[in-house]
């Protein structure tokens, strides 16, 4: 059971970043439907630039920075130009699959493996050998400590802060927000590129802590499990975090089942996440209600 749970956890990590990120674009009023591109985009960027400085922390900079630089065109693309954000976002996964195959066999070496040893683990004394609890919350990879960080500076922001709260009007009444001074464009274009950004942390995560290397499609839906966590989360940092966790249980137990039940269908196994998030959704519905004016195109000159 601990390790299921521990597995759980580790798994549920690069779904968090990216439901984080997502959120942070959702509460300006912006889908990102590219959170699955998103996590390709980072993992080759973490492997590019671990294999070309032998330094992890260069690999999880590059993934950073590529993620805000896909981050300032689709803000330029949704908030500046009014593209369709569920079409663009749904070309903009389709592109990121393609750009990252062909740079993977372009640029990686050694079969896009990386040498970096993988993410530190930290021990607390005593407080890490307590039975069952220890190693789940005291023994844990520096990115699991990471993401709890994130997430309750994102709940701090949000609602605890001038900045939080103009951005979450931005995504309720963009009209109101306007009218008390607020720069929407300007507020839902930054939350956009931040939202990218940390995202492409979830893949840097899977490529330097958990494969240690680059595989083509290797997100395998982990992006769209990302938006599942933000509507099963109600669009707050911690439900977010606790629907990760959820779904990182429900691979988790995948892996297991592989293992105890080898006979037993791959692809039957495979739609567990699937399955429990269909599930889940299906019973919140009615029950959730998303920011008031999300994927409604603002310009403030035609009003």
């Amino acid at each position: 059971m601990e390790d299921l749970l521990l597995s759980a956890l580790r798994l549920a990590i690069p779904i968090g970043f990216a439901g984080l990120g997502g959120l942070i674009s959702e509460r300006s009023g912006v889908y990102n439907i590219g959170l699955e591109g998103l996590i390709l985009l980072g993992a080759l960027s973490a492997a590019v630039g671990t294999q070309l400085t032998g330094y992890s922390i260069i690999g999880f900079l590059s993934a950073f920075m590529v993620g805000a630089l896909f981050g300032a065109l689709l803000g330029y693309l949704f908030v500046l130009q009014g593209v369709n954000q569920l079409v663009g976002g749904i070309a903009f996964n389709i592109f990121a699959y393609g750009i990252t195959t062909f740079s993977a066999r372009a640029l990686l070496v050694n079969g896009g493996r990386v040498d970096c040893g993988g993410c530190t683990q930290y021990h607390i004394p005593f407080l890490s050998d307590t039975p069952l609890l220890g190693k789940l919350i005291f023994g844990n990879d520096s990115l699991f400590y990471a993401l709890i960080i994130c997430t309750w500076f994102a709940r701090l922001l949000l609602f605890r802060t001038h900045l939080g709260l103009s951005l979450t009007s931005c995504g309720e009444n963009p009209d109101a927000a306007y009218s008390a001074g607020i720069d929407v464009v300007h507020m839902r274009f930054w939350a956009v590129v931040s939202s990218c950004a940390l995202s492409s942390i979830g893949g840097a995560y899977m490529v330097l802590c958990q494969v240690l290397a680059f595989g083509e499609d290797m997100s395998t839906g982990k992006g769209f499990l990302a938006l599942g966590c933000i509507i099963l989360g109600r669009w707050l940092p911690f439900g977010v975090l606790s629907a990760a966790i959820f779904f990182g249980i429900c691979e988790a137990l995948e892996l297991h089942l592989q293992v105890l039940y080898p006979d037993l269908p791959y692809q039957f196994v495979a739609m567990i996440p699937y399955i429990t998030s269909l599930m889940a959704l299906v019973g919140l519905t009615g029950q959730i209600s998303p920011p008031r004016s999300i994927g409604i195109y603002y310009n403030f000159k035609s009003r």
